[in-house]
């Protein structure tokens, strides 16, 4: 699937083919930078229930960019 939203929430997450969501789970959590020379920094065991309501995947995605800072003409800096 090329995306898709996973309800973490549901009653029956804990039973059947979904079990395996409720243990613990190796997950990489990269933020905003990643070092490339330190890829294990980036895994940890998780039990993502506990941390998330939902999993969003999307199969295809592309680095940031970063866009032009422009501030109001009024801007008075409080």
């Amino acid at each position: 699937m090329p995306s898709f939203i996973l309800d973490l929430r549901a009653p029956d997450l804990v039973s059947g083919d979904r079990a395996w969501l409720a243990g613990p789970r190796e997950a990489r959590g990269i933020g905003c930078c990643y070092d490339p020379g330190m890829p294990s920094r980036y895994w940890s065991s998780q039990r993502l229930p506990e941390l998330y309501d939902a999993i969003i995947h999307i199969e295809r995605t592309r680095a940031t960019t970063v866009l032009p800072a422009t501030l109001p003409t009024d801007f008075s800096g409080n």
